[in-house]
């Protein structure tokens, strides 16, 4: 251990000593600042501002102002220039003769730009966004005015994405399990990511970024990669707010769900209010879903001689409320501090009906069949609060920031089995609370030579308490109802080292976790594990001329068990299925290099290899008697390689879009009951979108994936497919939205799923009510002042990163 602390050492030291090295290379270099500011004296966010030689036409450098109206171009030689200034909305200014020496120079009056008159009369300017934005670190795709997606939720929004495969509501990119899904550059501690998904509404998500290598500065958790959603802020003075209205249905016949012919319902509602001054900035949000759903989970399974044919259904339904409350204060120039305070609550019921038929599997001929009922209820409540701080130590970029987090989580979820024929019930009962505590901080130091040194450290606590309760026709079953306590302790530092060139550009960082575990069944110790890991990324990029990129990026992750994969309970799945936890669960570890060529920004073709090892099968089956396990264990290796082509769409003056094509090789090698399992598959996966402009205030979008056939641990999933069409029409001068979009159309978004090794042989087929007809109605009002600061309440200096 005292040896793996010294390498730390020595690596921060190095990279630090690298980083003074820039200082010193750089004294030559200096810099020009200053601030933009309108005829209100308001700053004025996002505008270009170009910089060139005084006597020469040709810009040498170009940045943009940031969100409190401040720029900054820096590793100047010394010389005579000027700057040129252009915002929408707004003249054009020169600002001539500035001289630069050996010292630093600090534009001493803000640059005032003038309102364009001729832009009066102009209703709306929007800067029309690329649906899909490849930059050197990450993938973005722009969903906010998808017409497609208004109405869905998060869960249903990120099958737009390319590269994301969702199977029984599991997200996995690029043909690899342990993706983390932040919120605003925030991870969730919850234990049912995907769950929360399906609450989030779509409406709400800005931006989804994709990002498959992070760097020093993110947790080194997601052998997959990170995505992380951007919700909508305002970025405008005064008071203003939004409110949305949705709406959907769809129509399922006996043969889609195993039951009646019945009509499935969504209604949701959301406000979102703002009110920025210069030196508040008060927002909030709230809104409602309630969802009447189905989902249909059949199995197959030969066993010995005979084989057991379930067809399952399972209609529910369930309201969730979701809300955010927050505000910024900036108590003087260089300091802002803000509190955020944010919630979901979800409450809902079904009753899942499974028919069971045993046959003989030679003859097919009836041995036994019975129904089985499970009334189920779940409960989940969150509240999490957050308190941030930034100091902006000088005008050139240096800047401190840090947070406090706390996540209050509870979930329970009560079950009620019955079997009539056998006279045979079971009551379960399942609570998860969690406690969550993050500290952090971050410094920042930019080097007049253009290179900028990130340090920093987050300490994370998580504390869990799972019990279960679980009996047999009343009586308590001893043997399955457990207590479970579980802590988590990382203590986590960072340091990063970037550099801009003309033509190239580089980012290295390493990453220490210290990683604490304890785990207690009913009193006694089953889990008690202590380990320090290092965490190095590497990110180079090249500009090969005008037009082409080349980049190169390195990462070293780790996926430690879901606290649910821990728990050592066995859970009632349906009479001839029990899934259960493993304490003894270690940490997969994962290699990851990718290489990607872009053409303008646009068109980009890249190639990943990851290696896994101590991969985690999530649910490794066994076959006992009548009765399928399945429980997560670390089995042997897992490879991956990808190959990406992503080009952006032009037809005609009023279509545009992308098309993206992914193929995906997955390979797996382990032992496992008493064999060996090592299969490989290619498979690959099309993605489609184009938006249509049919007038100035009407456009459709049409989109579509298709997935071939992939394996994923032991399970063969069969291709599947879903085709969407939206309509979007805006009304009312441009402050409202009207959307209708139809979804699944052809109705293939459904998966079927084997698994044949050893003595387990079973078929899986799920689906959803992914085929609906939504119907939303947005509308926008309040202040019309420009755009300044972003409120990034919670991680301001991640979602900094992020951008």
């Amino acid at each position: 251990m005292s040896t793996v602390r010294f390498r730390v050492v020595n690596c921060i030291l190095a990279l630090t000593l690298s980083g003074m090295g820039f200082t010193a290379f750089a004294q030559n270099k200096v810099s020009v600042s200053g601030e933009i500011r309108n005829e209100q004296h308001l700053p004025v966010g996002y505008a270009t501002l170009q910089l060139y030689k005084q006597n020469d036409s040709s810009a040498i450098k170009s940045t943009g102002s940031d969100s409190t109206g401040k720029f900054s171009f820096v590793g100047l030689d010394s010389g005579v220039y000027k700057i040129r200034v252009t915002a929408v909305g707004y003249l054009e200014y020169l600002l001539q003769n500035i001289g630069v020496g050996k010292q630093n120079v600090m534009v001493n009056a803000p640059i005032v730009l003038l309102t364009d008159k001729k832009m009066l009369n102009v209703v709306n300017v929007v800067a029309s966004r690329p649906f899909i934005e490849q930059k050197v670190d990450k993938l973005v795709v722009n969903v906010s005015n998808s017409a497609t997606g208004a109405g869905a939720t998060a869960l249903e929004l990120l099958q737009k994405v390319p590269g994301v495969i969702i199977v029984d509501d599991h997200v996995s990119l690029a043909g690899k399990t342990g993706v983390v899904i932040m919120i605003d550059g925030k991870p969730s501690p919850y234990t049912d990511m995907e769950a929360l998904l399906k609450d989030i509404p779509g409406s709400n998500i800005d931006q989804i970024e994709v990002i498959s290598n992070p760097g020093a500065q993110y947790d080194a958790s997601g052998s997959a990669g990170i995505i992380n959603l951007v919700l909508k802020k305002n970025k405008k003075y005064g008071l203003t707010g939004s409110y949305i209205l949705g709406s959907g249905y769809s129509y399922y016949s006996q043969q889609d769900v195993n039951s009646n012919d019945h009509a499935y319902y969504r209604y949701s509602g959301s406000l979102n209010l703002s009110y920025k001054t210069t030196k508040w900035d008060f927002f909030g949000n709230v809104d409602f879903l309630h969802r009447n759903v189905f989902e249909v989970n059949n199995y197959d399974r030969v066993i010995g001689d005979d084989i057991f044919i379930q067809k399952n259904s399972y209609p529910y339904f369930y309201n969730t409320t979701n809300y955010r409350f927050g505000t910024d204060y900036q108590i003087n120039k260089k300091s802002t501090i803000g509190i955020l305070i944010a919630g979901n609550q979800r409450n809902g019921y079904g009753t899942s009906t499974t028919y069971t038929n045993e046959n003989n599997v030679h003859t097919n001929s009836p041995i036994d069949s019975f129904v089985t009922t499970n009334l189920t209820n779940i409960h989940r409540f969150n509240l999490t609060g957050n308190l941030n701080y930034t100091y902006k130590i000088d005008t050139i970029g240096n800047l401190f920031t840090t947070d406090l987090d706390y996540s209050d989580y509870k979930y329970t979820n009560t079950e009620n089995i019955n079997i009539p024929t056998s006279n045979t019930s079971y009551y379960q009962l399942g609570q998860n609370p969690l406690n969550y505590y993050t500290l952090k901080a971050n410094y920042t130091h930019p080097f007049p030579g253009g290179a900028k040194l990130d340090v920093g450290f987050k300490i994370s606590k998580v504390d869990i308490n799972n019990n279960l309760l679980f009996t047999r026709n009343n009586i308590v079953d001893t043997a399955q109802t457990n207590q479970f306590k579980y802590n988590e302790a990382v203590q986590a530092a960072y340091v990063s080292l970037g550099k801009k060139y003309e033509t190239f550009e580089y980012q290295i960082g390493i990453r220490a976790e210290n990683t604490s575990t304890n785990g207690e069944l009913e009193g006694n110790t089953v889990l008690n594990r202590k380990y320090l890991q290092l965490f190095p990324s590497i990110l180079l990029s090249k500009k090969l001329d005008a037009k082409w990129d080349l980049n190169f990026a390195y990462s070293r992750r780790v996926d430690r068990p879901q606290f649910v994969l821990l728990s050592p309970f066995s859970y009632y799945i349906d009479s001839l299925t029990y899934s259960k936890g493993n304490p003894g669960l270690l940490p997969q570890v994962t290699n990851t290099a990718k290489l990607t060529l872009h053409y303008e920004n646009a068109y980009f073709l890249s190639v990943n290899y990851s290696r896994t090892t101590n991969t985690i099968y999530e649910q490794a089956p066994e076959q006992i008697g009548d009765i399928t396990y399945t429980q997560p264990d670390n089995l042997g290796v897992h490879n991956n390689i990808v190959t990406e082509l992503n080009i952006p769409l032009t037809l005609g003056s009023g279509i545009s879009g992308y098309g993206d094509v992914q193929g995906i090789y997955n390979k797996y090698n382990t032992s496992y009951l008493g064999g060996t399992y090592d299969q490989d598959k290619f498979s690959y996966q099309v993605n489609l979108d184009l938006n249509i402009k049919l007038s100035s205030s009407i456009k459709a979008e049409v989109n579509g994936f298709y997935t071939s056939g992939s394996l994923n641990e032991f399970m063969t999933v069969n291709s599947f497919s879903g085709v969407n069409l939206g309509l979007q029409k805006s009304v009312l001068k441009n402050k409202g939205k009207i959307s209708f979009s139809a979804n699944d159309i052809f109705y293939q978004n459904g998966t079927v799923s084997t698994v044949k090794y050893q003595n387990i042989d079973t078929q899986y087929f799920y689906r959803d009510d992914s085929r609906n007809f939504r119907l939303t109605f947005s509308y926008s009002f309040g202040s019309n002042s420009n755009p300044t600061q972003s409120h990034d309440i919670g991680s301001k200096e991640e979602n900094e990163r992020l951008h």
